[in-house]
C-alpha cells in the first residue's frame, strides 16, 4: 500500500481517521497504490502489503505492522538523539 489519487505523489492524510477505516484503506490499496499520512496505530486486520515509509519496510499483518511502527519511532528517536 502506497496512497494516491491519479497523481500517485498525493499523500492522504488519514490521522484524523478511526479503525473502522481501515478496512476501507486497505480495499482501495487494492485497486491503487496509496501514500497516507497517521500519528497513530490503525487496526488493519488479516493478511495485507504496506510498506512503512521510514524504514522501507514491507509487513504483512498486524504483528509485523505494529512492530514496523515500533522500529521507524526508535530510529527516528536515534536521529533527534544525534542532533
Amino acid at each position: 500500500m502506497n496512497q494516491g489519487s491519479q497523481d500517485d505523489s498525493f499523500v492522504y492524510n488519514m490521522s484524523n481517521c478511526g479503525n473502522n477505516c481501515a478496512k476501507w484503506i486497505l480495499k482501495i490499496a487494492e485497486q491503487k497504490d496509496l501514500t497516507v499520512y497517521l500519528q497513530h496505530i490503525l487496526r488493519f486486520e488479516g493478511e495485507f502489503k504496506i510498506m512503512i515509509m521510514n524504514t522501507g519496510k514491507i509487513v504483512h499483518n498486524r504483528k509485523e505492522y505494529v512492530r514496523g511502527l515500533l522500529e521507524a519511532e526508535r530510529l527516528q528517536e536515534e536521529l533527534q538523539d544525534e542532533r
